[in-house]
């Protein structure tokens, strides 16, 4: 039981260490980043100046709530560092008080990616901004740059959900601080799953984006539909006995087939309805390693022949489609 009490004082201190070591990275953004980026704003600085380094919007678009994180986060360290050593310590209501104050990392995680590309748009607008930032970066005493500052919240919520779950492993039922623990606990894990979900519809976004780029003449796929998997393959034409380049685009419920023009960008060929068509879509291997895709048909002449690169590359595609 002592031991036990002596590993679950360990545990408090790391949360405890770590939460300061958290601020004191934080802090330090804040004086070498953001502080300096804000004068920048200030009009009696701009009479010094020809423009600032970046316009208020980027600002607020780079930064977001970055200031709201750091002070909760100094707030929940507080708390945390009134805490006597005691066996008896309720860590778990601290962290209770610090749930309601989450919802705040959510917003800051959810606006994450927009702001990455912000400071890319910055940087090309305003070459100086990419000098300040490599200076800045030179003053860290962790060795981070501006990009390793920026995650860091989003880095804490995931450490938070592994750090309760120690204490919680190490905390007897009896003990008072049980129950706490286990809510606050129950309730970061939600979180994390809302951010997860929200985090992948915006990978699925980016990766529809992306592919739409690829266009000579970029369409609007539905933002909702689940992209799959996309690459280049080629097309076999059962007419000319040719194969050329082409490029797949697998949604869950739709294929879409393209070929690649002379700029080496993508144009709709067509595209197949795989689920709840007015068709049925079938899938068949033949010689020399292509695959056809396409309605039931003899001779193979309509839907599709594919030629993929290596039997790895096969293998996978066919996972995906089938």
């Amino acid at each position: 039981f002592r031991v036990k009490n002596e590993e679950r004082r360990a545990a408090v201190q790391e949360i405890i260490e770590t939460e300061a070591n958290y601020f004191n990275q934080l802090t330090e953004f804040k004086v070498l980043f953001l502080e300096p980026l804000k004068l920048s704003l200030e009009p009696s600085q701009q009479e010094q100046q020809n423009e600032p380094l970046v316009t208020s919007q980027e600002f607020d678009e780079i930064f977001g709530i970055i200031e709201v994180i750091i002070n909760i986060s100094k707030n929940h360290l507080e708390e945390m560092q009134q805490l006597t050593n005691s066996p008896t310590q309720k860590i778990g209501n601290v962290f209770l008080g610090l749930c309601q104050w989450l919802k705040h990392y959510a917003v800051y995680i959810n606006g994450f990616e927009d702001s990455v590309k912000s400071i890319q748009q910055a940087k090309k607008r305003n070459p100086k901004l990419g000098s300040f930032l490599r200076a800045a970066e030179k003053k860290s005493t962790c060795n981070y740059d501006f990009s390793s500052y920026r995650i860091l919240p989003v880095q804490r919520l995931g450490r938070y959900e592994l750090l309760l779950k120690r204490l919680l492993e190490l905390t007897p039922r009896s003990h008072p601080d049980c129950e706490p623990l286990r809510s606050a606990l129950s309730k970061v894990v939600d979180i994390n799953q809302q951010i997860n979900t929200y985090k992948k519809k915006e990978e699925n976004r980016q990766k529809i984006e992306q592919a739409e780029q690829k266009f000579a003449i970029p369409p609007k796929f539905p933002l909702e539909a689940q992209l799959v998997k996309s690459g280049p393959v080629g097309l076999f034409s059962v007419r000319k006995q040719k194969t050329k380049p082409g490029f797949l685009i697998l949604f869950e419920d739709v294929l879409v087939v393209c070929t690649l023009n002379k700029e080496e960008k993508l144009e709709k060929k067509g595209s197949l309805v795989l689920e709840g068509g007015k068709e049925e879509v079938v899938m068949e291997e033949g010689k020399e390693g292509m695959v056809r895709v396409g309605p039931p048909g003899k001779g193979g002449e309509k839907g599709y022949w594919f030629v993929f690169e290596g039997s790895h590359g096969k293998k996978a595609w066919i996972k995906s489609l089938g």
